[in-house]
């Protein structure tokens, strides 16, 4: 018999056992993403701040629901519809829903321009993928 986690559908190696179960904190960023061709921007969550200069694209599940909203600030915004009040507040108007499949090959503009250039001839856009979660 061996150790499997469901939600990674991988075994467990015996130090991985060896470490026990526990909840943590784990500090995270939300980064934003300009769309390319409109005045808004993709709000996206990370635990990995610091992969944001080689990002690729940006992933949505396809059966999720997502808003576009408009912030008291005047910013607006593309974000999971279960997010939006957790990390906006109440100060915002939903101004049209999304399934992710409809986000499926938005464009935006990278979030570190000059380090975008050297690899200007291998990327040709940066857009949003879906990705099926189980």
């Amino acid at each position: 018999m061996v150790p499997y986690c469901p939600r990674c559908g991988t075994p467990l190696s015996s130090h991985e056992v060896a470490q026990g179960y526990k909840d943590v904190k784990e500090r995270s960023a939300i980064a934003r993403f300009k769309v390319k061709d409109e005045d808004a921007y993709i709000l996206a969550w990370t635990t990995t701040p610091w992969t944001l200069p080689s990002n690729l694209a940006l992933c949505v599940n396809p059966k999720e629901d997502y808003v576009k909203v408009k912030t008291g600030d005047g910013y607006t915004y593309y974000i999971a519809q279960a997010l939006a009040e957790t990390v906006l507040g109440e100060d915002f108007q939903v101004l049209e829903n999304y399934k992710g499949s409809d986000l499926e090959f938005k464009e935006y503009e990278p979030s570190m321009n000059a380090l975008c250039l050297c690899a200007k001839n291998s990327i040709k856009k940066r857009t949003m993928w879906s990705a099926q979660t189980t």
